[in-house]
């Protein structure tokens, strides 16, 4: 799990100063100032390596911060929304999870012409909780889907995993981190049929405090 969560640090890094040093070419000091100050929000929250779990509350908090960034950097072609029941903020998810699957959204959304968007959906469901993350991009390609969905079926089957890297992983590091932390989860790849792509992730709500 430790070695899952160090990988965040120097991707989220390196995209940062670069989108740093296009701001500052620009002359965009207040901007400039405002990144700076969200991302040292987001690493306080990710070089933290007490918890495994953290409350949905902390992690939309992060995901916000993180969120901040990329509407900076992309100045005003990003919207996103959060709807989040207020019953579901202490429910204990995976750390980092949520700001993952935003990121690789957004990833894919700019693949084409913005403006894009991203949406954040959670539910309660008897004693589980589901939270769906999605684009309005391009959607999966049919053989990448297929390649996940076998890659997790593998994982599943056998509980071996794959060699960590800091790149390429994106969709399956948040299902490894489901997969050690949970017997039994929610994990749903999807094209809406209006478009776009949806990871759906979930789990039974324990009794345990984060």
């Amino acid at each position: 799990m430790l070695a899952l969560q160090a990988q965040m640090n120097p991707h989220f890094l390196y995209n940062s100063l670069q989108a740093l040093q296009a701001m500052a070419e620009e002359g965009m000091n207040a901007e400039i100032g405002e990144m700076c100050q969200a991302m040292a929000g987001i690493l306080r929250y990710i070089s933290s390596d007490s918890a495994q779990k953290v409350p949905l509350a902390a992690e939309i908090r992060h995901t916000r911060e993180y969120l901040r960034c990329m509407e900076i950097r992309c100045q005003g072609d990003l919207t996103w929304s959060a709807d989040i029941p207020e019953e579901m903020e202490s429910v204990p998810v995976p750390k980092l999870c949520v700001q993952l699957l935003v990121e690789n959204a957004i990833k894919f959304s700019t693949t084409l012409r913005p403006p894009w968007r991203v949406e954040i959906r959670g539910a309660l469901r008897q004693d589980a909780y589901e939270l769906s993350i999605r684009d309005h991009g391009p959607g999966f390609e049919k053989e990448t889907l297929a390649a996940l969905e076998e890659q997790m079926r593998e994982i599943r089957r056998t509980g071996t995993l794959p060699s960590l890297k800091i790149n390429g992983m994106g969709i399956l590091h948040v299902f490894i981190r489901f997969h050690l932390l949970y017997d039994d989860f929610l994990f749903r790849l999807e094209n809406p049929p209006d478009g776009g792509a949806c990871v759906t992730i979930g789990a039974k709500i324990h009794e345990q405090s984060v």
